[in-house]
Parts: structure tokens; C-alpha cells; sequence
């Protein structure tokens, strides 16, 4: 028995860099990993890889940005599985800081955490925890794009972490 056993988790941005590794670790600790993003590529992929490995998970098509797609996500959570027991909200540095000549996506990260602050404080009395990531650099493809940096400089980025 894993310690997530028979919980359901929806990972909001989930089909790709630190939200898909939380939702791979959530599916390896026995959680039904819901998989919530805009690419149904990438979504479908990571569930494939989850049940490969024995886990359980969907993909759930889905713009954050989008308040029906939000709805309808846990719309659908909800009828399928009988619940939602938590929702990991992926939300970046940027949450928390400034990111030059990226305001749109600090903007977008800043509300990310304004929404889990609520949500947490809206669902607490009914036993559903919401959180959101701020986590330091990650190497992930975004980073790498942020960094501008030519595929040969990957070797010493690696060695950075």
C-alpha cells in the first residue's frame, strides 16, 4: 500500500515539466492522477507512461485560463471518480517574483497563487487540500527557453544541478 492510496489529485499543467513529474510521483505513491493542460499529446502520453508503470491516471483537456474548462475538469473529476481530494496548482517562481519581458506569464502565475490561496480557504471544511508549486529553476523545457542557451550548453547546465 503506497500513501496516496485511493486518492484522487488533479495536476493543473500537467503535461509537461515539474507538473508532469508531480503527477508521475503522485501515481507512484498510489493517487488516481488526474492530468489536467492544454496539450492532449502530452497528457495522453504521461497517462500512458503512468499506467505503463502500474499507476492510474486521465488526462482531462484543459486551459487554466478558461473558467469552463476549469469547471468542467472537476465537473468531470467529480462524476467519474466520486471526488476530488486534492489539486496541485503549478505556479512557478513567478508566482512570487518578476520575470523581465514576461509580464503576461507573471501576471498569469501571480493569479495562480491568488486562486490557491482561495481555493484552500474555500475547500478546507470539506477535507480537499489545494496547493501550488513556487519552486526555484527547474531544468525544464520552458527554463531552457528562458535561458536562450544553445543544446550544447546542456552538459554544464546538468552539471549545475
Amino acid at each position: 500500500m503506497t500513501r496516496l492510496s485511493s486518492t484522487v489529485i488533479m495536476v493543473v499543467g500537467a503535461t509537461s515539466g515539474i507538473g508532469r513529474a508531480v503527477a508521475l510521483r503522485l501515481a507512484a505513491e498510489g493517487a488516481m492522477a488526474v492530468a489536467a493542460g492544454r496539450r492532449a499529446e502530452l497528457g495522453e502520453s504521461l497517462v500512458a507512461e503512468i499506467v505503463h508503470y502500474g499507476g492510474q491516471a486521465v488526462f482531462l483537456p484543459c486551459d487554466a485560463t478558461e473558467e469552463d474548462d476549469v469547471a468542467a475538469a472537476v465537473g468531470t473529476t467529480v462524476s467519474t471518480f466520486g471526488r476530488l481530494d486534492g489539486a496541485v496548482n503549478n505556479a512557478s517562481t513567478a508566482a512570487v517574483s518578476a520575470i523581465p519581458g514576461l509580464a503576461a506569464y507573471t501576471a498569469a502565475k501571480h493569479g495562480v497563487a491568488g486562486l490557491t490561496r482561495s481555493a484552500a480557504l474555500e475547500w478546507a471544511d470539506r477535507g480537499v487540500r489545494v496547493n501550488a508549486l513556487v519552486t526555484g529553476n527547474v531544468d525544464t523545457p520552458l527554463y531552457r527557453r528562458l535561458l536562450g542557451a544553445p543544446p550544447q550548453c546542456d552538459r554544464a547546465r546538468r552539471a549545475a544541478y
